[in-house]
């Protein structure tokens, strides 16, 4: 499965997404094809009004951010349907119906202000402004309860919002979700001062009175995703600094950044990178993977950690390249929700070690990630040396895996060179 879908020139992103999705999903054959399944799905997009889906109606500053923002995904992903021939201007031939909408651009943006009122639209405000528009013009979202609905959440906590367990889309709640967090457990905020602990993890009733005091709405308990009917996907990070021909999709392209091609030839010296903030302030942050990464291994032989402060970067943009590129494995740990790291791990030629419990990666569920990835149990961190260590000892184990990456690359750029 894996060469196979390597092998889609030039699509393997889209061919990815909806593998993910018809993974979940029970697709009736298409005309002529009675008895089978149909391979290529359809989806039909909606016409929005611009303010909702044009970067000429946001603010020149925040345009020209969003072509190259590791956001992007609101505005890629239907480019990319249109270039794989996945979009559909018949909605009766449709499996799915998307919504265009650039939610994060217009919540994100300070000069986005909701008309004859003081202040910013708000995460629902958005969402239910363009599903009221869409319920008023076409008749497929109360056919289906917007179930066979394709809606894009890039923000850090995908469905469960902007802000740490503040869910805000209980509207579209049953509609497929595109996002990057695959968090598959619910994100519960918690009330108590030192919020020693974030996700999944407070009482239920201060949950509900801090959402309550904030004036928010009460949180619905749902994951931030749901593998039965979502799929996480990359984001958009990084795919200004690499490109995958379209005719040679496992191959990395000329055009690519030529610091990223001589960080991958390099010779590998480290055994561990991580170089990132740590926010040590808040335990619950990344889930406390980096926190205590950092902590318990700045002085082993064979880690290359930096601790990220606020206004101090330890390594330039180059210098990160290089130790990423001359290291065996790199962390992929996650944020404040969801990461950039197993992509730009992937494209230095470093095996991404990922460490997030109940989290799912991009395309986690049709890619087989064993093949060029190590998951680690949050539990094993203690043993970490010797983890990576005896891996280290399989150099045909490694040397299949680091080969492997750049088809992994391939689902993952959204950018794509002729």
């Amino acid at each position: 499965m894996f060469t196979a879908a390597c092998s889609v020139a030039g699509l393997a992103w889209v061919a990815c997404c909806f593998a993910a999705v018809a993974e979940a999903h029970d697709v009736p054959p298409g005309p002529g094809q009675a008895g089978q399944r149909r391979v290529d799905l359809l989806v039909y997009s909606y016409e929005l009004p611009d303010q909702f889906h044009t970067l000429a109606a946001l603010p020149e500053h925040t345009a020209r951010q969003y072509n190259s923002f590791m956001y992007g995904a609101e505005k890629r992903v239907p480019e990319m349907l249109q270039e794989a021939g996945y979009l559909t201007t018949d909605a009766a031939l449709a499996d799915f119906f998307l919504v265009p909408a650039y939610l994060y651009a217009i919540r994100n943006s300070r000069d986005m202000r909701i008309p004859d009122a003081d202040g910013m639209y708000t995460d629902r405000q958005v969402t239910n402004i363009v599903l009221d528009f869409i319920r008023q013009k076409h008749p497929f979202w109360n056919a289906s309860a917007g179930k066979d609905h394709l809606w894009i959440l890039t923000q850090d906590h995908g469905f469960c919002g902007f802000a740490e367990g503040e869910q805000t889309h209980d509207e579209i709640a049953s509609s497929v979700i595109l996002t990057h967090w695959g968090l598959t457990t619910p994100e519960t905020p918690c009330s108590l001062r030192d919020r020693l602990q974030m996700f999944n993890s407070c009482p239920r009733r201060a949950t509900v009175a801090a959402a309550a005091a904030l004036g928010r709405m009460t949180p619905l308990n749902l994951p931030c995703f749901q593998p039965a009917k979502d799929a996480v996907i990359p984001s958009t990070a990084w795919d200004d600094l690499i490109f995958v021909d379209k005719h040679h999709p496992n191959n990395l392209s000329a055009g690519s950044n030529q610091k990223v091609i001589e960080a991958m030839q390099v010779e590998k010296e480290n055994l561990l990178f991580f170089v990132g903030g740590t926010t040590q302030h808040k335990p619950a942050y990344s889930h406390g993977v980096r926190q205590t990464i950092i902590n318990m291994f700045s002085n082993t032989e064979g880690f290359f950690l930096r601790e990220k402060l606020e206004g101090h970067d330890p390594l330039s943009r180059e210098q990160m390249f290089q130790e990423m590129g001359r290291s065996h494995f790199c962390l992929a740990a996650s944020g404040s929700g969801w990461g950039v790291r197993l992509k730009l791990a992937a494209m230095l030629g470093c095996i991404p070690l990922v460490i997030q419990d109940d989290v799912r990666m991009p395309f986690e569920d049709v890619l087989p990630y064993a093949q060029f990835a190590v998951r680690l149990p949050q539990h094993m961190i203690h043993a970490l040396p010797q983890t990576l260590e005896g891996l280290l000892q399989d150099d045909k184990r490694v040397s299949q895996m680091r080969s492997r990456l750049q088809c992994h690359l391939a689902q993952s750029a959204t950018s794509r060179v002729g």
